[in-house]
């Protein structure tokens, strides 16, 4: 669980994963948090409410960078993982245990992501959906989604051109065999958008899917990692980002 300021919504994530899995193994990968967040003192009250609940302290690298940091840790201290949970701290996780049962029967998928919940300005709740395309929003099942991939399957569990980062689960052997092709789990040329994407089509060239899992789901609290992204503009960063991906992965974009 990589970590940047909120402490509100990290405190609440932490006792989200206590509820539903109170012996699981938790990293929390602090990227170098201000102390004025207070962030470092909210940690601290809650390793001693969860024993499973480690905190390494990092200096501040960025997202791409934290995930690095975070993955290459785990796998020192944990070399048999099988499987990693990537959770965002502006996340709150409301069904866990089902991702166990597709991890093990898809060992050929390197990434399944979590539905993604949230509410609107206006209160609407919404599912923001991994492997969109810009720009596409669908109102089903009472819900409006964004940015959907195959309109009418939006809420079931299938196979997708890409998937986000922000509750996804990773297959180990995917990202070892990932970093043995190019050197690095996530390319941190990335500034804030789209290192998820670039990992996803790095499996997908080595043979393993990205799944999206309907049956999973969190509740997403909004992308504050956007607001405090190297205090710049996150359109800046966002086209920047968009042309790296794209200058490498353009044919498979346009293939999806």
């Amino acid at each position: 669980m990589p970590v940047y300021g909120q402490p509100v919504l990290t405190q609440m994530c932490l006792k989200s994963i206590a509820k539903y899995e109170p012996d699981l193994p938790v990293l929390v990968w602090d990227d170098g948090s201000p102390d004025e967040t207070m962030v470092g003192r909210t940690l601290s009250g809650m390793v001693k409410k969860m024993p499973q609940l480690e905190v390494v302290t990092a200096e501040h690298r960025g997202i791409h960078g934290a995930w690095n940091g975070a993955v290459e840790y785990a796998l020192g201290k944990y070399p048999d993982l099988g499987w990693i949970f990537l959770l965002g701290s502006d996340t709150e996780l409301t069904q866990y245990k089902v991702l166990e049962g597709i991890a093990n029967s898809l060992p050929h998928v390197g990434a399944i992501h979590a539905a993604l919940y949230n509410y609107d300005s206006n209160g609407i709740l919404r599912v923001q959906w991994s492997g969109s395309r810009d720009g596409q929003t669908i109102e089903t099942h009472g819900l409006v989604l964004s940015g959907a991939v195959g309109y009418d399957e939006c809420l079931e569990s299938k196979p997708q051109p890409w998937v986000t980062h922000s509750a996804v689960l990773l297959n180990v052997k995917a990202l070892k065999a990932v970093k043995a092709q190019r050197g690095f789990y996530y390319d941190d040329g990335y500034r804030i958008y789209c290192g998820d994407r670039d990992i996803s089509y790095a499996m997908r060239e080595l043979g393993y899917e990205v799944w999206s899992a309907a049956n999973m789901a969190v509740m997403h609290y909004g992308g504050q990692s956007v607001a405090t992204a190297h205090g710049n503009d996150r359109y800046v960063w966002e086209r920047i980002d968009t042309a790296r991906l794209y200058e490498r992965w353009e044919k498979v974009i346009y293939s999806d």
